[in-house]
């Protein structure tokens, strides 16, 4: 298996386990200066501030008002930084499992996954860093289900088929649904940043483009074809943002112009 595709495989894995726990994916990008690099922005809904009191350290009295519920979302965190190389393990071995599999997972997923186990040994009195091995063949039986499969399956080809290598909410989305999978429409709040290995280049500038924000359906660009296809995108989920729409309303045009 190529880098690249075991890197698409990888950014795929821990999308799909993302959906499967009710969170939703921004946008998703492979590097492409070097492929051992990914990054995916997972939108953590409703759970935003309990992740971020988890992997940024809140003081213990923020994390005493609402513990049980910061337990569950933990290990929640614990399989989506697990489904990553798991997946990309499991396709490279073949979609075969064995005993003598050898897990190793990237510096910034193995950092996150220290971050909450230290949380949980803390907070949560059943938490036993033994059962980790555990919840790696939890992880594993999810990865190995048909739907879950066909889900990667068709995200690693909408990667490979993009020479940027990258993907919107709304490429991601699109692709998931064709899978068969269902996802449920969810509250949408600031995403958080998941790499396969650290990333330390600034983020860049958004264009104008990107800057540009609407609290309603309204499109930008007024022609009579996007306002349509901005009516039936967003009729479809209310709540995706201007941005998304207009991805959206470019991906159509593109499908559009083939059968030109």
């Amino acid at each position: 298996m190529q880098t690249v595709e075991k890197c698409a495989y990888h950014e795929s894995g821990r999308i799909v386990m993302s959906y499967s726990l009710g969170y939703s994916c921004d946008s998703s990008q492979l590097s492409q200066t070097d492929s051992n690099q990914g990054q995916t922005r997972i939108n953590g809904g409703d759970d935003l501030p309990g992740i971020q009191q988890i992997l940024q350290r809140s003081s213990t009295l923020a994390i005493a008002e609402n513990t049980p519920r910061l337990i569950e979302i933990a290990n929640k965190l614990l399989k989506m930084y697990c489904a990553g190389t798991c997946t990309s393990l499991y396709y490279e071995n073949n979609k075969v499992l064995n005993s003598e599999m050898e897990i190793v997972f990237p510096g910034q997923d193995i950092s996150q996954i220290e971050l909450i186990q230290s949380f949980l040994s803390k907070h949560d009195p059943d938490f036993n860093e033994e059962n980790f091995p555990a919840l790696l063949n939890q992880v594993f039986k999810q990865i190995q289900q048909a739907e879950f499969c066909k889900a990667v399956d068709m995200l690693v080809l909408r990667y490979l088929s993009n020479a940027e290598f990258k993907l919107s909410r709304f490429e991601i989305e699109d692709t998931i649904r064709a899978s068969g999978l269902t996802l449920p429409i969810r509250k949408v709040q600031a995403g958080f940043a998941v790499s396969l290995s650290e990333d330390t280049s600034p983020s860049p500038k958004p264009t104008k483009h990107q800057e540009s924000t609407s609290s309603s359906n309204e499109i930008i660009d007024h022609s009579i074809l996007d306002g349509i296809l901005g009516n039936f995108i967003t009729s479809l989920n209310k709540n995706m943002s201007q941005t998304e729409v207009n991805a959206g309303i470019s991906f159509l045009k593109d499908v559009f112009k083939k059968f030109q």
